[in-house]
């Protein structure tokens, strides 16, 4: 068969998106066969799913199509479920948030606690003031 023009990677259905993570790499062997490498630097359990590689050329009409389904090992052997920037930003935006209110409570508690011995150092003053 003639050497494929055209070959595509889908990701469970879906076109594969090349990143600073995931490259594709496509090397022509010989005038017969050409293969295509999809190369993912540092997977996570994002990577996961079933990968299609679909091949056409200008004289064979229907596409060969190729799947392989890619499986992680556990974290324990270097591969961790990454956060996203989103996610971070959200704990980080919650962590100032609760750091706040508890310097707020602590604020009111100090307040509170203040003029209550203001109160009890005026009251003592009056009591005193009545008995001379």
């Amino acid at each position: 068969s003639p050497l494929p023009t055209e070959m595509l990677w889908r990701i469970n259905g879906s076109l594969l998106r090349v990143t600073n993570n995931v490259q594709i790499i496509d090397v022509i062997v010989s005038s017969r066969e050409r293969k295509s490498v999809v190369s993912i630097k540092k997977a996570t359990y994002d990577d996961l799913g079933r990968y299609e590689c679909t091949s056409t050329n200008n004289v064979i009409r229907s596409p060969k199509v190729d799947t392989a389904s890619i499986t992680l090992q556990s974290s324990a052997a270097g591969v961790a479920k990454s956060m996203s920037m989103q996610e971070t930003l959200i704990i980080v935006i919650l962590a100032i948030i609760i750091i706040f209110v508890i310097f707020v409570v602590i604020g009111v508690l100090y307040c509170r606690r203040r003029k209550k011995r203001k109160e009890k150092i005026t009251n003592y003053k009056k009591v005193r003031n009545c008995n001379v």
